[in-house]
């Protein structure tokens, strides 16, 4: 991870405060959301601090805000309370933040520049699905139940 930061750093992309200051306030907060003993506190501060540095990066660094949640997420993974908001915000992402994603990416497709590009298209997607059907089967090879198998291979 410090390799990761030292790149981006040494490529002028991220501002040194980012560098100097982000780990420190993700540190700080994730240590005032653990005092505060509500449900999931420390996942409303994670979310908290990812749309905060979205916010600098896209208007106080000239950067895109993704940049900023990125590294929010960075640097929320070096604190302590990482796994209690992994585990809080799994579901809030498959249910949530997931289907938004593909929704934004579908509204900005645009049907007409596919042309002729149709056939490779279907071709992707044929591929695709046959990749979770062999997933899905791969699943039932070493004894996982077939309701399972669907599951895991669909997730």
């Amino acid at each position: 991870m410090e390799r990761a930061l030292d790149h981006l750093g040494t490529h002028g992309r991220l501002p040194s405060g980012y560098r100097l200051l982000g780990p420190i306030f993700a540190n700080w907060a994730m240590k005032y959301a653990a005092r505060l003993h509500g449900n999931h506190t420390e996942v409303a501060v994670a979310l908290a601090v990812a749309l905060f540095l979205a916010f600098l990066a896209q208007w106080g660094g000239g950067m895109a805000a993704i940049t900023g949640s990125y590294l929010a997420g960075l640097f929320i993974a070096m604190t302590p309370e990482r796994e209690k908001v992994v585990v809080d915000l799994h579901p809030l992402l498959n249910s949530f933040f997931g289907p938004l994603f593909f929704v934004s990416i579908g509204m900005e497709s645009t049907p007409g520049i596919w042309g002729r590009r149709v056939a490779f298209f279907a071709l992707i997607l044929t591929i695709a699905i046959l990749g979770k059907i062999v997933g899905s089967a791969s699943c039932l090879l070493d004894g996982v139940h077939a309701q399972e198998s669907i599951a895991l291979a669909w997730e």
